[in-house]
């Protein structure tokens, strides 16, 4: 079997990468604004 990860094209995970990136930021700066 093939990891899911390695099947994807490297776009469609940079993509998803960087939406991650962006909500981990986004809740980051949630917490900033929250103290």
């Amino acid at each position: 079997a093939v990891d899911a990860a390695l099947a994807l094209p490297l776009y469609l995970r940079d993509k998803v990468a960087q939406t991650t990136l962006e909500r981990d930021a986004a809740r980051a700066a949630k917490l900033e604004l929250a103290q």
